[in-house]
């Protein structure tokens, strides 16, 4: 199945796709079972308070002077704690340089559609 170019290029592959199917609009969904929200966001509470402890553990374990003591993971793997500490504040800064990056490329990307746009507009007018 080919899809025109010019859906993908104006935004309207969604209405495309719902008329080609026969889908309804309106894609909300009533959810009978509202507890599996409510306990998915416990859930979420718990693994959060989880891992701040984790964390204010190992910045009491430096701040007390045993930040180069060893502990085994739960891999086997010896580690100590400002190595934990470490590896804990790089992963923040690495999804935040990729999100920087991804804003960057959608603009690049909205950037290059609106040029196509202008570019086949041109030759529309040249044809004519």
């Amino acid at each position: 199945m080919q899809i025109p170019l010019r859906l993908i290029c104006t935004g309207d592959l969604q209405r495309y796709f719902f008329k080609r199917y026969n889908l309804k609009e309106s894609t909300k969904k009533k959810y009978k079972f509202k507890f599996v929200h409510t306990f998915g966001f416990l859930l979420t509470l718990a693994i959060l308070l989880g891992f701040f402890g984790f964390i204010l553990r190992i910045i009491d374990k430096i701040w007390t002077g045993h930040g180069l003591d060893y502990y085994f993971t739960g891999h086997g793997i010896q580690m100590n704690y400002i190595g934990a500490l470490i590896i804990l504040t790089i992963i923040p800064l690495v999804l935040f340089f990729a999100w920087i990056i991804k804003i960057i490329m959608t603009k690049k990307e909205d950037w290059e559609i609106e040029n196509y746009k202008q570019s086949r507009l041109l030759d529309k007018k040249i044809k004519k």
